[in-house]
């Protein structure tokens, strides 16, 4: 076991300006510490003791290495759902995860319970010191390392707010209510984080991990069902718990710090306490016109939620994760308020009916259109932790959420991702990953193509690969588990980004008005092959433009950006042949194997969404480096094989040279362009298949058979095909 002197050894090799500290004890008492530098050469000197602990010096000194050390269990508990990741965690026995290690140019910053004064956690930086491990902590336990891995960067505006929001979860933590009460605390809290602005997903997510620190239940689905209630109440006018309620639940003191530190200023909360959110009064108007009402509501709503676009068919806010959709029924309210308001030099009141409030809202629609909008997003995922920005060559990095990402949904899960290998390798992704694919040869490649289209729709650019494509799950057997990676699929993303609608639905604009806005459209219908050789289909899954209507609304034009994926059990005949516009936007996932019945988790796809969302994420990181770097999807050999027998199912004409055919791989190829050929004294042919088409030749004759292969033929090929021939008694071309 190394000693103090190896140990120092190591961190000054790290760049750590190190300091000694006496054993057991957490401070130093060298005379002039904090101006401290000490040398490898002149370690001896400091630590000849056999018993040292080590301190280092935080901060400016020491590369801008930063602690974030959590004295609360509540601040311990949140840590890892809150913080950004990094791989360099240390504690004690009872805290093993205590101290979180960042590069950063940051101030310290300490944070309390603003009731009993007791520390919650600290930023600690330039002018401060922590022992680190090697030393023993003055309650003799040892401190150790958690993970001695690479330590993360990060700025300072993206390290402050996180340190601040676990503070404020720390603090609610140890405020909550006990057995009893919890309930209702946890309907206050949703409802008032609904009237500051938060969507639901980061108020289930902030909440679940709140109760959960407390000692309560940390079921996601339960926090979000509450406070998508509370969020269609007040989008409907009716009254929720806001500040009042909140200060009543945990104390002036308490709620006023929890504000502050999750960014609601004191003053903006004693205004929600004051006229509970409403909006002030529409003053006096100069015409009283819809289009006057229209700009003045688009004031309004710029003054509540800050930057209000309007695209698609539909007005959006930024909520500081994404933008989020303004419910029909805020925007109606707003316009009533402007009922009975006066305007011209007599003072006249505006009377208002709902065609005119239809008026208004149309003219405003005009007034905030930002068209193409979302079409002109940053590629990349949003997530709970930042925005996962992917450059060219497919690397990825972790920014800073920001309305100039565009982006519309957040996927649950943080990263990067810090799991063990065997962690990972007993989860249940990988479980249903390798029992799907097991024993198929380019398992692998099935799994690669997966995390690839899963991540398409994560990053909402189904439409814009290089080659788009609808996906086929493809199981002709049952438990064979394309359902569950559907499921998985539909998971990743929150509801309000995924679609179910089945290809026969798409030439009906009163259906496909529900493929706008959406990432992803996950059907477990096919249905036949003449709406998957439709025009409409191939312009769907492209993005081209495309024109569509909610029942009683204008029609609205708009570009699809969904990945399509849809499982089946059956591949649909053509009647007619399968033509080339729709093979190359046609991708199959082959699952053979029966899952047994040992083996199987009930609702593992969906099971994964909920409990294993960074292990996830990061799968679909590295999907969609891949796929940003190949500019499309992987071609599993299998997928190959099974679009050939489908293509070979769809056309009479090749299912006939696939069953009267042989294989020549010595043929010679000829390229020939289009042919009618009739053959009545025949050789039977020989193909030989290359990687750019089929070489077909004459054999010596040994049958008889009448045939005739015109240039449909050729066009439905799946690729260039090239014959050659022999002459051939009896036979004319």
């Amino acid at each position: 076991m190394s000693g103090p002197r190896e140990i120092a050894a190591d961190y000054v090799r790290r760049g750590w300006c190190i300091i000694p500290v006496p054993h057991g004890k957490k401070r130093p008492v060298q005379p002039g510490w904090p101006e401290l530098k000490i040398s490898e050469q002149e370690l001896g000197s400091y630590f000849s003791e056999a018993l040292s602990n080590i301190g280092i010096l935080l901060g400016e000194a020491s590369c801008e290495l930063v602690d974030i050390d959590l004295d609360c269990q509540e601040a311990c508990d949140l840590a890892s759902g809150i913080l950004s990741p990094t791989n360099s965690i240390f504690g004690r026995a009872s805290k093993p995860t205590s101290h979180y290690l960042y590069y950063c140019e940051t101030s310290s910053q300490h944070f309390k319970d603003p009731e009993t004064g007791e520390m919650l956690l600290e930023i600690r930086s330039t002018g401060h010191q922590t022992i680190f491990p090697g030393s023993i902590h003055p309650s003799g336990e040892n401190v150790e390392w958690y993970e001695d891995g690479p330590i993360a960067k990060v700025e300072s505006s993206a390290l402050l707010p996180a340190v601040s929001k676990l503070a404020a979860a720390s603090l609610l933590a140890r405020h909550w209510p006990a057995q009893g009460g919890r309930h209702d605390a946890q309907l206050t809290v949703c409802a008032f984080f609904v009237r500051s602005g938060w969507s639901t997903e980061r108020i289930a997510a902030f909440v679940a991990g709140v109760v959960a620190a407390a000692g309560g239940d940390a079921d996601y689905a339960k926090r979000l069902a509450t406070a998508q209630d509370a969020a269609r109440r007040w989008s409907d006018g009716q009254a929720i718990q806001g500040w009042t309620a909140f200060c009543e639940l945990f104390g002036e003191k308490v709620a006023q710090r929890a504000s502050e530190w999750l960014g609601l200023s004191t003053s903006s909360s004693r205004s929600q306490k004051q006229d509970d959110g409403a909006l002030q009064s529409p003053g006096m108007l100069k015409h009283g016109s819809d289009v006057e009402i229209a700009n003045r509501l688009y004031d309004d709503l710029r003054c509540k939620h800050g930057d209000v676009i309007f695209d698609e068919g539909r007005p959006w806010k930024f909520d500081g994760i994404c933008w989020v959709p303004i419910a029909d029924t805020e925007l109606r309210l707003a316009v009533h308020r402007y009922d009975g308001g006066t305007y011209g030099p007599r003072s006249a009141h505006v009377k208002l009916n709902k065609t005119q409030i239809n008026s208004i809202l149309h003219e405003f629609s005009v007034v905030s259109a930002h068209d193409n909008f979302f079409r002109n997003s940053k590629t990349g995922i949003n997530c709970t932790s930042g925005f996962i920005n992917f450059n060219d060559a497919g690397d990825a990095t972790l920014i800073p959420h920001s309305p100039d990402h565009r982006s519309r949904y957040a996927v649950q899960g943080r990263w990067p991702t810090i799991c063990e290998e065997d962690q990972t390798a007993r989860s249940l992704l990988v479980k249903l990953l390798r029992g799907s694919f097991l024993g198929d040869p380019d398992a692998e490649d099935k799994i690669d193509l997966v995390a690839e289209v899963a991540a398409s729709a994560a990053l909402g650019i189904g439409t814009q690969i290089r080659q788009p494509r609808a996906v086929v799950l493809l199981g002709r057997t049952a438990e064979n588990g394309k359902s569950q990676i559907l499921d998985l699929m539909r998971g990743v993303l929150p509801d309000e980004a995924v679609s179910s609608l089945p290809p026969h639905r798409f030439a009906d604009d009163k259906y496909v008005i529900q493929l706008a806005g959406k990432n992803l459209n996950a059907s477990d219908e096919l249905a036949s092959g003449k709406s998957i050789g439709s025009d409409t289909f191939k312009i769907i899954v492209t993005g081209d433009p495309t024109s569509a209507r909610d029942v009683y609304r204008s029609v609205v034009q708009f570009r699809a950006s969904a990945q399509h994926v849809f499982a089946t059990n059956v591949l649909p005949a053509f009647q007619g042949g399968m033509d080339r516009g729709v093979r190359r936007r046609l991708r199959v996932i082959s699952f053979n194997r029966t899952v047994p019945v040992g083996e199987r988790i009930h609702g593992i796809g969906a099971r994964i969404c909920r409990k294993e969302p960074d292990l996830l994420l990061d799968y679909l990181v590295q999907g969609a480096s891949r796929l940003i770097r190949q500019g499309g999807f992987s071609t599993p050999e299998s997928s190959l094989d099974a679009e050939r027998d489908w293509l070979v199912d769809a056309d009479p004409v090749l299912l006939w040279l696939d069953d009267e055919v042989r294989i020549d791989a010595m043929a010679a190829p000829l390229l020939v362009g289009e042919w009618t050929w009739t053959a009545r004294s025949a050789r039977p042919m020989a193909i030989r298949k290359g990687p750019l088409g089929m070489a077909i030749s004459t054999a010596p004759a040994t049958t008889r058979t009448s045939c005739s292969i015109s240039s449909a033929c050729w066009s439905v090929a799946p690729c260039a095909m090239a014959m050659s021939t022999a002459p051939t008694a009896g036979g004319t071309f």
